[in-house]
């Protein structure tokens, strides 16, 4: 972003029990916040995954870590804008780019500048929504 590189992070793994995987959905819908435009926006622009996008746990499918990080990197490409929703820490990164909780989700949305923004969402196996 503006020249510089920051720090994202995607859990790829669930920990919750010994073949418990992160669960992936995808979907075009609108930017939430409006036009997309460079730079942290920090301020009221809430993401839910039921609220906004009227997403639920079942629409999600469940993988594997190399194959939920190759779903992932088939989608990025290099240099092209993309939008990530996330907690931030410190002034380099962000973090829980999943499930949170209401208002709070996380997500990576690319082509977030065409008529047909394609949101990833990621969720974990406990979670019911």
């Amino acid at each position: 972003m503006k020249g510089n590189f920051y720090r994202l992070l995607i859990n790829i793994d669930s920990t919750l029990t010994l073949n418990s995987k992160v669960a992936l959905a995808e979907l075009d819908a609108p930017l939430p916040g409006g036009t997309w435009s460079e730079g942290w926006h920090t301020a009221d622009i809430a993401l839910d995954y039921v609220a906004t996008l009227k997403l639920h746990a079942n629409q999600f499918t469940p993988y594997s870590p190399p194959l939920l990080v190759d779903r992932i990197l088939a989608q990025l490409a290099f240099d092209a804008p993309i939008s990530v929703f996330a907690f931030g820490y410190g002034a380099d990164g962000g973090h829980k780019i999943h499930r949170n909780s209401a208002s709070s989700d996380g997500a990576v949305v690319v082509r977030p500048t065409t008529e047909q923004p394609h949101f990833l969402l990621f969720r974990f196996d406990n979670q019911n929504f």
